[in-house]
């Protein structure tokens, strides 16, 4: 996602993505998982 984000819009500085996932296939009772990833450009 942020690779197709920074290919598109070179100009974009700062991307973050959050993903959450409820009932997430783990053992145990986990109501649901989340991933953040962000991106900072070097500019």
């Amino acid at each position: 996602i942020i690779s197709k984000v920074i290919t598109l819009y070179p100009f974009v500085e700062t991307v973050n993505v959050s993903i959450k996932k409820l009932n997430p296939p783990m053992p145990g009772q986990v109501g649901h998982s989340f991933v953040k990833l962000s991106y900072h450009s070097a500019k």
